[in-house]
């Protein structure tokens, strides 16, 4: 059913924080080790596996900020992409008539009220997403930089730092 490909990408994003969850549970575990095998290294053994993690250096905070930020990254132009394809559809004329039917569900007449109703399901995830995601990933940064400074927020934000000079940074946001 196409509708149900729908609403699973739409619910993708929250999705980011369980990842971080699991990122964070990790690094605590020092890579799942047990209590009892974590119980016996010496402090200095633990923050030394620790410093081989990825994340060995962020906090928490920036850790689920960065999971968060990465994952819409990435599945913003399929979030996009699924939104737009509910208001796409097809014409077809056959001798007497022609029929209008939604592309991703050919079960859907583009004239009937439950098309109308995927059109407004489709607006407000375009506001969310679409504009929302853009928006929300530069105000999280302009927030961490305005609250912990600008060395962590680029920390937090390095997969849109990277390799850029100053003012083409998050060019791709």
């Amino acid at each position: 059913d196409p509708s149900s490909h729908f609403y699973m990408t739409m619910s993708l994003p929250p999705l980011s924080l369980v990842y971080a969850g699991l990122l964070i549970w990790w690094r605590y575990t020092i890579g799942c080790m047990a209590d009892e095998q974590r119980g016996q290294l010496t402090d200095e053994q633990q923050q030394h596996r620790k410093s081989k993690l990825f994340m060995q250096d962020r906090t928490n905070t920036q850790v689920a900020t960065g999971c968060l930020g990465v994952i819409l990254f990435l599945i913003y132009p399929g979030l996009i992409q699924t939104i737009t394809d509910m208001n796409t559809c097809d014409t077809f004329s056959f001798e007497t008539m022609n029929i209008s039917l939604v592309r991703t569900d050919y079960t859907i007449d583009c004239l009937s009220d439950r098309y109308k109703t995927f059109q407004l399901y489709s607006a407000v995830f375009v506001l969310a997403y679409g504009i929302g995601i853009p928006i929300s990933i530069l105000a999280m940064s302009q927030v961490l930089e305005y609250t912990k400074g600008r060395e962590y927020e680029m920390v937090t934000f390095a997969f849109l730092d990277k390799g850029y000079r100053p003012p083409c940074r998050k060019w791709e946001v």
